[in-house]
């Protein structure tokens, strides 16, 4: 009797496995069906209208939806996903009260997963952070490093609230947070020595001191990860970050070159090697030892012949060792090979403009002034005003730029009308014309109407037709000040 039992529980135990399984995939398919409902309707209601335009019955509309995934199925990833955009719309609404409930409620569901649940707990301290309330934000926050103290909100947010005493004015909360994010971080490390967390966290004790612009003991902190742990990715980028603070904060090159070179011995198949060697090479360079920086461009090109991005990096690095040699017909001609060994690329779409800032820069007037004319021919020729591709649009900006170079003030205008015409999405050519009428014609009234046409066309988008605003008062000031001195 009981080897039947045994038989029949046998039996019967996966199959209970299989029905819950079951039913976690058909809430999961119920959940998603619901939330993409929610999603179509938002995208109905919202089509056309900017945050502004949206009136509380279409949010409440939009949260109804929401709402459903919510209510049916409050323990699915989808159904935090939903109350996180109702807490938006609460926010929206100037109702944070209602926001932080819904946050709380995912705090509640989700206990399980901490991820999910930290980023709920980060939420309301954002909205007490945005209320102004910085004691009431900054427990909020300490809340997600105390309950979730592994996930990356509880190891980043020690750094937040470092960062956020800063922000107040308030040195010592800061030195005070400081102190504490140390000892958060160290704790952690000891606790978990020797495991792949004690390395990640070891990084965001270097970023601890680094904000507080310790950099002996950030490398120190690196140098623990590269000994403790060599052979990670948390050891290759732990030898970087340190290969670029010599560089950037330290000013010492050398160093820096020294560490990408024993980055380059010691990992032979870094996953991001040719970044490193390219690097490298451009810190030669810096360092004018421009013959070793031409050699690791030209190995580059050589052993990635494949790579397209890699061959035009290294090529513009090798242009750029021409530049210091002072090889002016090098440097042009390398340009030019860009151009018909890389046709459709921004680099070579670029390289007309460059030609003429180069001959500029080194104090060539006559080659400048024919590649500048050269430039424009080239650009008007590739531009179409009806055109709607990323590379017209680009050799649009650069045919823009050419006449700026030029003063010919005329076709920069003609070209932008075009432009905003064609581009009624995009606000930044009607405002570069009203630039050029201020600024270039000195036209404030022209500058006025080109101003007051942005308001009529981009009514919706309060932030800019609030700036668009000072910039008319201001454009007034000098004739005010000027009135006021008769």
């Amino acid at each position: 009797m009981k080897n039947n039992i045994k038989t029949n529980l046998g039996k019967l135990i996966p199959i209970f496995i299989i029905l819950i399984l079951t039913g976690c995939s058909s809430n999961r398919f119920r959940a998603e069906k619901l939330f993409w409902q929610a999603e179509k309707i938002a995208s109905k209601i919202t089509k056309g209208k900017s945050k502004e335009d949206l009136a509380d019955k279409d949010m409440d509309k939009i949260i109804a939806a929401y709402r459903r995934v919510v209510s049916n199925y409050p323990l699915e990833a989808l159904a935090a996903k939903a109350q996180v955009i109702i807490a938006n719309l609460y926010l929206m609404q100037e109702e944070p009260k209602k926001a932080q409930k819904e946050l709380e409620q995912i705090i509640h569901n989700f206990f399980s997963r901490p991820k999910i649940a930290s980023s709920a707990q980060f939420a309301i301290g954002e909205i007490f952070e945005n209320q102004g309330k910085s004691d009431k934000a900054l427990i909020e926050y300490q809340k997600v490093v105390d309950l979730y103290p592994l996930t990356p909100l509880g190891l980043s947010t020690p750094l937040y609230i470092t960062q956020y005493y800063k922000k107040l004015g308030d040195t010592e909360g800061q030195r005070r947070a400081h102190r504490q994010a140390v000892r958060n971080y160290k704790k952690i490390i000891l606790d978990y020595a020797d495991t792949e967390v004690a390395s990640m966290v070891q990084n965001y004790l270097a970023q601890a001191y680094l904000q507080q612009e310790d950099w002996d003991e950030a490398i120190k902190a690196w140098d623990e990860i590269i000994i403790k742990h060599p052979n990670t990715p948390q050891a290759i980028r732990s030898l970087i970050t340190k290969a670029e603070l010599r560089a950037r904060e330290l000013d010492d090159l050398e160093g820096a070159i020294k560490i990408y070179q024993d980055c380059i011995r010691k990992y032979p198949k870094a996953e991001f090697l040719k970044e490193i060697k390219l690097r490298l090479a451009g810190l030669y360079l810096e360092s004018s030892q421009v013959y070793k920086a031409k050699d690791t461009y030209s190995l580059l090109m050589k052993n990635y012949p494949n790579d397209e991005e890699i061959i035009l990096r290294s090529r513009l690095g090798i242009i750029n060792y021409f530049k210091k040699q002072g090889l002016k017909d090098e440097v042009v001609k390398h340009y030019r090979d860009i151009q018909k060994i890389h046709p459709e690329t921004t680099a070579a779409l670029s390289t007309p403009y460059l030609i003429y800032r180069y001959y500029k820069k080194i104090g060539d007037p006559q080659n400048t002034k024919l590649a500048l004319n050269k430039a424009i021919s080239e650009y008007e020729k590739k531009f179409s005003v009806k055109k709607k591709s990323k590379d017209n649009l680009v050799a649009a900006r650069l045919l823009f730029l050419c006449y700026s170079e030029k003063k010919d003030w005329d076709k920069a205008l003609n070209l932008l009308r075009g432009l905003a015409d064609n581009n009624k999405e995009d606000p930044g050519f009607l405002l570069s014309m009203a630039v050029i009428y201020s600024r270039e014609l000195e036209d404030s009234e022209q500058a006025k109407k080109i101003y007051q046409e942005v308001i009529n066309k981009y009514s919706s988008n309060k932030a800019l037709i609030k700036l668009i605003k000072e910039q008319i008062v201001s454009l007034d000031e000098p004739l005010l000040e000027r009135n006021a001195g008769k």
